[in-house]
């Protein structure tokens, strides 16, 4: 039975769901706008089955605090709090997209932490239009909606999503709404916000190469090649492998869907096999 705990770094509050369970420790991180609920296909595909799986809210997504400070360092230090909390001296670190940064960044300056990684959709370089391709995602951020019913089916139209639509997906989605003052439901994470972590990204430039190159654990990138914009994936298999081939120890899975589909359904289920699978040989 998972749990909803509270952690502290500093001022700065951290929720995270536990299931509690004393099995090796697995650490799921979302992407740039998602929140842990992103992760209720994983959990509903049997991944709890097998890890103590501990997902974190990033801050200023879900039901964490919405400070100032959205740097890299600043992430880090909020999953160094939960490990210490958790009393981890190591953990299988997962991250899909931003999340997958933050966990190679992580690892770039705590290698000791980590027992393995795994990048979910992300690599030193992605399709050449990525920004314009994540930006229908983006546009629901500070937006408001007069009920839960239209906002709900305004996202099932989401052109990225290709028709999918499950209970997992409408949690996702939920978790990321609140009732505003006026009686409207209105994002929780604010583009101002957003925007920040998307700058701690980018700020670092050509220092990710050294980041991705300095990874020593073993590690295994999964990767969906369906199509997320313009005709394409956000990610395409040859600059995954690319980033693969960067790694001392590195294997590439491929996975049903795309960016956002993946974590889902048949893609869910794949990529609960594959992290079995893997976390069973290292």
């Amino acid at each position: 039975m998972e749990q909803s705990v509270y952690i502290h770094n500093g001022n700065v509050r951290i929720h995270c769901k536990d299931n509690g369970e004393h099995k090796p420790a697995l650490i799921l991180l979302h992407g740039l706008t998602a929140n842990l609920h992103s992760f209720d296909g994983y959990i509903n595909a049997g991944l709890g089955d097998h890890f103590r799986v501990i997902r974190i809210d990033l801050r200023g997504r879900g039901l964490s605090d919405q400070p100032n400070d959205y740097s890299m360092h600043a992430h880090m230090e909020d999953l160094l709090s939960v490990l210490s909390y958790f009393n981890l001296e190591e953990a299988i670190v997962v991250g899909h997209s931003f999340g997958a940064l933050l966990a190679i960044y992580t690892s770039h300056h705590y290698p000791e932490i980590f027992k393995a990684m795994i990048i979910i959709d992300a690599a030193a370089r992605l399709h050449p239009q990525a920004r314009d391709m994540v930006g229908p995602s983006l546009s629901r951020l500070g937006r408001e909606w007069d009920s839960e019913e239209n906002y709900l089916d305004e996202m099932k139209k989401s052109d990225y999503l290709f028709g999918m639509w499950n209970k997992d997906m409408e949690s996702y989605f939920l978790a990321d709404i609140h009732l505003s003052g006026n009686g409207m439901v209105t994002t929780r994470s604010s583009q101002k916000d957003i925007n920040k972590a998307t700058d701690s990204v980018f700020i670092h430039g050509l220092k990710w190469l050294d980041f991705i190159r300095s990874t020593s654990c073993p590690t295994l990138l999964i990767n969906a090649t369906g199509e997320y914009g313009f005709n394409a994936p956000l990610l395409p298999e040859d600059l995954a492998r690319e980033t693969v081939s960067i790694i001392e120890n590195c294997e590439y899975v491929q996975v049903p869907g795309n960016h956002m589909t993946m974590l889902f359904e048949e893609g869910a289920r794949a990529t609960v096999k594959a992290i079995v699978q893997f976390a069973d040989n290292i």
